[in-house]
């Protein structure tokens, strides 16, 4: 599987979506759609996280070098794998 791929469907802008089409547009197909979209966002920030490389990046914090004290100014980014466990 393509990791960029993965990376694409796993993300906050598919969660977005799935949000849009449960509140908004109120399509049956998508009324209990709540737990694919936190899941969605999960794997989001854990790719980010994982995927981190530059201490001073200046957008999302899920996006710098992963260091304690920057999982201390992350909201859950101590616990973002464990919030994946939950959903599983």
């Amino acid at each position: 599987m393509n990791v960029q791929l993965a990376a694409q469907l796993l993300s906050n802008s598919v969660a977005d979506a799935l949000d849009i089409c449960r509140t908004r547009l109120k399509l049956p197909q998508f009324v209990e759609s709540e737990g694919t979209s936190k899941f969605l966002r999960i794997f989001n920030n854990a790719f980010d996280i994982l995927n981190s490389r530059n201490l001073s990046h200046t957008g999302s914090a899920y996006k710098k070098l992963i260091t304690y004290v920057q999982l201390e100014e992350v909201p859950d980014g101590s616990n973002c794998l464990g919030n994946l466990e939950e959903v599983l």
